[in-house]
């Protein structure tokens, strides 16, 4: 099984954007999931902490497609406060947990 690399970004990082890491049509974005989503504010829209549930979830896909490649990178990008940092910090507990 290959590594999965959990980090925190910003899209609007030209290095990321710019190295043809994401290229169109691959990988899994995830937007949404705050209630305010497409009625309020940029910030509202992407306020929002994942569970543990929410992303224990993922768990059993991001081993599976792990199984699948050379090296799995899992991005988080919240765009508020430290919400990407700490939802990074939850998925690498859950990946490690076994």
């Amino acid at each position: 099984m290959a590594n999965i690399l959990v980090d925190s970004c910003s899209w609007t990082d030209r290095a990321l954007v710019g190295s043809g890491w994401y290229p169109a049509g691959r990988g899994t974005p995830r937007h949404g999931r705050s209630a305010a989503w497409g009625t309020s504010s940029k910030e509202d829209r992407f306020r929002y902490d994942h569970s543990a549930a929410e992303l224990a979830e993922w768990v059993p896909r991001l081993r599976a497609q792990a199984g699948q490649v050379d090296e799995l990178h899992v991005l988080f990008n919240n765009c508020c406060a430290d919400s990407a940092v700490r939802a990074a910090e939850t998925m690498s507990r859950l990946l490690a947990e076994g």
